[in-house]
């Protein structure tokens, strides 16, 4: 019985998180007062702890969605992994040597304790090597927040990296659909700040510093299922092309044996 009044009161908890800031139980758990006060509301509505801000209302009825045309991001579905994995490279093999190219990836961990974390890589030059890599802890997000964070820091960093005046275009690849679908637009899900944060990033790119024989370019979103196995392809491929480092040969000190010649 007590598990269970404790999952109704958390559940309780959530719903005034997620109601707008204006609300009047809102206003209620967050007012300033001038000594303290305790209250089963208020002892309730501080049961979530610190939480992301949400806003329903971000998306009027009127405001474009985001566009479910899985074309846009490069998914065709139905493929196995081998296939995609071969059109992928023969998509990534046909981009530009001055364009960046950004993987991501969000994962999440429950042992010891439940965790998930970012990490972005980006690449540039012939064969598209990793010039730039990073990664961030997140104890309190899922994996779809992860991916969105991830996609957002790798976004910014290339923006910010003297790389970018070099560049056209600029190539995002996760393995995350629905975050793929939902980045450059405004979203009701989790992560309202970072999926914001990743348009105003975008328009960024098209004002960055250039150089005068390259174009504004545009930020392209390749997404599918199966991103992992051509990632895996890709380095597996790259790690075949490195030339071997010589070395050299390390030979044993032969022991000279002395000889006496007959008188």
């Amino acid at each position: 019985m007590k598990i269970v009044l404790d999952h109704k009161a958390a559940l309780a908890a959530a719903r005034v998180k997620r109601l707008d800031a204006r609300h009047p139980l809102v206003r209620r758990a967050t007012r300033q007062r001038a000594y303290a006060i305790e209250t089963r509301f208020l002892r309730t509505a501080a049961k979530t702890g610190p939480t992301e801000p949400h806003d329903p209302l971000v998306l009027p009825p009127w405001e474009p969605r985001a566009d479910r045309n899985d074309a846009r991001i490069g998914y065709t579905p139905g493929l196995a992994a081998k296939e995609a994995a071969a059109n992928f490279l023969k998509w990534v093999a046909a981009i530009d040597q001055r364009d960046l190219v950004i993987y991501t990836d969000g994962s999440q961990v429950t042992a010891p304790t439940r965790a998930a974390g970012a990490g972005w890589a980006v690449c540039q030059g012939p064969g598209h090597p990793i010039v730039a890599r990073g990664r961030l802890p997140l104890p309190r997000a899922e994996v779809f927040d992860a991916e969105a964070v991830a996609a957002l820091r790798g976004l910014q960093e290339a923006c910010a990296s003297v790389r970018a005046e070099f560049a056209d275009n600029l190539y995002i690849c996760l393995d995350n659909l629905e975050v793929a679908r939902s980045l450059t637009f405004q979203t009701t899900t989790s992560s309202q700040g970072a999926f914001a944060a990743f348009a105003e990033a975008a328009q960024q790119w098209l004002q960055r510093t250039r150089r005068p024989h390259t174009s504004p370019g545009r930020v392209i979103i390749r997404g599918s299922p199966d991103t992992q196995a051509y990632q895996a392809t890709r380095l597996q491929t790259q790690k075949q092309e490195q030339p071997q480092q010589w070395k050299p040969e390390q030979r044993q000190p032969q022991r000279l044996s002395r000889t006496r010649s007959a008188a």
